[in-house]
């Protein structure tokens, strides 16, 4: 099995006080907080509004974070907020186990996110919960829209190129 090395690019802007920007690119492996990655699927995006957790990793990534009260909750249902990280909205919406054991956000997940977000079929989406703010933290990771990155593959390509680095975006 090959590893994927992920590498982003992290522009910043240097000397702002005294008044002349100058953009300099870091290159570098990241670790991310998305510890609960998701591909969209079919049933993410029926009339049932809602989407589906693995037991596995709502087990180990999320409920140890939470005191006794709200895992009690669990199977009626904990309400808890969603920050979606990109936008930075604020949704409502309930977190609940079903007897199957599989885990599920319920209560609004077609409007606020599926149709706000124009989420699609293979797109892949990060959750964790944020233990500081008490909620989770959403952000739309990949969308399956090519123009999309040629688009961004092109303004990090420029910027590198303005810069005088040359630089593989892609390690496999």
């Amino acid at each position: 099995m090959r590893r994927v090395i992920f590498r982003w690019i992290y522009v910043l802007e240097l000397n702002k006080v005294r008044g002349s920007t100058s953009a300099i690119a870091v290159i570098g492996t990241t670790t991310t907080p998305w510890c609960i990655k998701k591909k969209i699927v079919t049933s993410d995006l029926s009339d049932m509004s809602r989407l589906l957790l693995a037991k596995k990793l709502a087990e180990s990534h999320i409920l140890p974070h939470w005191d006794d009260e709200r895992r009690a909750q669990i199977h009626t249902g904990v309400p808890v907020s969603v920050y979606d990280c990109d936008t930075n909205d604020e949704y409502a919406m309930d977190f609940k186990r079903w007897k199957n054991g599989a885990y599920v956000f319920i209560k609004k997940w077609i409007p606020n996110f599926v149709k706000r977000r124009d989420l699609k079929l293979g797109d892949e989406i990060g959750i964790y919960w944020d233990i500081h703010n008490s909620r989770f933290n959403f952000s739309v990771l990949t969308e399956l829209r090519w123009s999309n990155f040629y688009f961004q593959f092109f303004l990090y390509e420029n910027l590198l190129v303005r810069i005088g680095k040359q630089v593989t975006l892609f390690n496999f």
